[in-house]
This record gives structure tokens, C-alpha cells and sequence, in this order.
């Protein structure tokens, strides 16, 4: 296998991972502002490395047979464009912030986007794993700790 394939796998491995286990423990949806996420990977990873997460996203889709959604489909498409837009131009094409210099200087903020593609990239993940993780507030409640809440309000 490509190396750049193997990267990229052991960089959605390790995202994915971090991200159910975040909603498993905290028993919330994902918080787009979750501090280590963005820390240790969104802010750190460079272009080279969305590169190889791209590359081994679209080698999984193919590998395995799955077929994305309209949805998944355009969220890759939107990460791919973006990466090859404006990696000429920085280094993290990626984390272009919204109100930065690079976003006046480029006209554009990547964020958004690239917050779509990693939601749908742990979505993709979990289902190629059977991995049931929802993202969804409330997830993992159970009988014994729902029984006495009163839902009126």
C-alpha cells in the first residue's frame, strides 16, 4: 500500500477514535470548538497531511464497496477542492479562519467546510466499522439514568 494511503489511514484512525470515544464519554454531540480537537489535529495537520486523509478516504470508499451518500459525496468534493485551491497559497489550506489574514487576503474562510468533511468522515468510519456512535446530544442514555428526569422540562 501507498505510504501516503497509510498515513492518511492512521490519521483517520486516530480522529475517528478520538472523536466517538469524546461522544461516548461526555455523552453530548461533538462541540465544534472542542479544544483538542482542533489543537491536536485540525490546527497541526498541514496540507500534506489532508492530502493523505483524502487519498485514503477515497481509497476506503473504493476498497470497500461503499457507496457514499449525495451528501458524504459533496463533502469530500468540497474538502478536495479546497485543499487544491488554496494549498498554493498556505500551508494549511484546511484552517483558513474566518477573519484572518489569509481569509481577507484569499476571500474565503475553509472551516466550515472542512468541519462538514471530518463529520462525515467519522460517519463513514463508523458505519465501514459497524460502529454505532451517533452524533446526537443524548446519545448512550439509558433506563437507569432517563427513568426519573422530567421531560416536561
Amino acid at each position: 500500500m501507498d505510504k501516503s494511503i497509510e498515513r492518511g489511514l492512521d490519521h483517520i484512525e486516530s480522529i475517528c477514535d478520538y472523536l466517538n470515544t469524546l461522544i461516548v464519554s461526555t455523552n453530548r454531540e461533538i462541540d465544534r470548538n472542542d479544544k483538542t480537537l482542533w489543537g491536536e489535529y485540525l490546527h497541526k495537520w498541514k496540507n500534506a497531511d489532508w492530502e493523505d486523509v483524502l487519498n485514503a478516504y477515497e481509497h476506503l470508499v473504493d476498497k470497500t464497496g461503499y457507496h457514499p451518500s449525495e451528501q458524504e459525496h459533496r463533502a469530500w468534493e468540497q474538502a478536495r477542492w479546497n485543499l487544491g485551491a488554496y494549498s498554493k497559497h498556505v500551508s494549511n489550506a484546511m484552517d483558513i479562519r474566518r477573519g484572518t489574514r489569509n481569509s481577507t487576503r484569499l476571500g474565503t474562510h475553509t472551516q466550515g467546510a472542512t468541519w462538514h468533511f471530518l463529520m462525515t468522515l467519522r460517519d463513514v468510519y463508523s458505519k465501514l466499522l459497524k460502529i454505532d456512535i451517533q452524533n446526537a446530544p443524548g446519545y448512550g442514555e439509558t433506563p437507569q439514568n432517563t427513568l426519573f428526569l422530567d421531560k416536561r422540562n
